[in-house]
């Protein structure tokens, strides 16, 4: 299987910037000057402190994003990446942790190349960093990465704790019709206001170019402040909510490989039970036929029944939210 990483490094992107110009000695410390510019960017040099009011507001302080999959599926090798894109609060580009910077110069993001992991510890974000999008690319040629056998992206509380978001790659929807179109994928993002991480899973591809992926992931970032603008936040919860909700949904977490089974089969549908169910209403309504349409009228309405009362723990839930979003405010 051909391998080919895209020269899709951000230094390629910035004009007047190239490999032959790196002068480590003339390199400032922020993303440019690592890729070899020798202008110092004042409108992004990093703030090492966090605000203060975080390690009030928030209990996750650390998070940790892992990439695995089925790597014998893959004799000849696959070659993959991850990124953390970072905006400030007007949507304007700030960072980018990917192959190439594998981690920032406040010592927030660190990227491990060989373990495919990303570790954010959230508290020590510079100041210049208001929302942090994730995304993946394969640069197999011709593989979209949906396609990637066992992959599976896990979002954990901590650098070693239990999952919080667990995305299998196959699960994704794929529409385009270039599988290079798709070879990207953009699938999580946190947010900042008021001292609280909010969080929004995504599902948006792209081309395995940063490039590419920037222009999503902008996007995505202003879409994020139009929806806390106008205080929709039904799919932006604060990452203290996720992981109180995850604790007491076991089937939201897991901490090893055997538990992340069992968390697959407390999602799969039981067939057996499910063809009992069946056979049963339909006993019920085959015996129906010498009673009248009442026993049948009687299954319709329980099923109304269900329904509306599934929308309305669904509206109830958003609520609750809502309110104790806004009593930790």
């Amino acid at each position: 299987m051909p391998l080919h990483r895209l020269s899709s490094g951000y230094s390629g992107y910035l004009s007047g910037a190239s490999e032959a110009s790196d002068q480590p000695h003339a390199r400032s410390d922020t993303f440019y000057g690592r890729l070899g510019s020798t202008v110092r960017d004042r409108s992004h040099e990093v703030t090492p402190t966090r605000r203060v009011s975080f390690s009030q507001l928030s209990a996750l302080r650390k998070i940790c994003v892992r990439l695995t999959y089925d790597e014998d599926a893959y004799p000849g090798g696959i070659d993959i990446d991850m990124f953390a894109l970072l905006f400030d609060n007007a949507c304007a580009f700030v960072d980018c942790i990917f192959y190439k910077h594998p981690e920032d110069a406040s010592g927030s993001f660190s990227l491990n190349q060989k373990t495919n992991s990303l570790a954010v510890d959230l508290e020590t974000v510079p100041d210049s960093c208001h929302t942090i999008v994730l995304a993946a690319a394969v640069y197999t040629t011709g593989m979209s990465i949906a396609e990637l056998e066992g992959g599976l992206i896990e979002i954990c509380e901590g650098f070693m704790g239990p999952v919080l978001f667990s995305i299998p790659l196959q699960s994704l929807e794929v529409n385009l019709e270039e599988a290079t179109d798709s070879a990207g994928v953009l699938f999580f993002s946190l947010s900042e206001f008021g001292g609280k991480w909010r969080c929004r899973r995504l599902e948006r591809f792209s081309k395995p170019e940063l490039p590419s992926l920037m222009k999503v992931a902008k996007e995505e970032s202003q879409q994020i402040e139009e929806d806390f603008a106008v205080g929709n936040l039904k799919n932006l919860r604060t990452l203290d909510y996720v992981a109180r909700t995850a604790e007491s949904s076991p089937t939201m977490r897991s901490s090893s490989s055997g538990s992340r089974e069992a968390q697959k089969m407390n999602f799969s549908i039981n067939s057996e039970k499910l063809e009992k169910l069946q056979s049963r209403l339909s006993a019920l309504r085959g015996g129906s036929s010498g009673e009248g349409t009442n026993t049948e009228a009687r299954l319709s309405a329980l099923e109304d029944q269900q329904k509306r009362l599934s929308r309305q723990l669904s509206k109830i839930e958003d609520k609750l939210d809502l309110l104790l979003e806004g009593l930790q405010g």
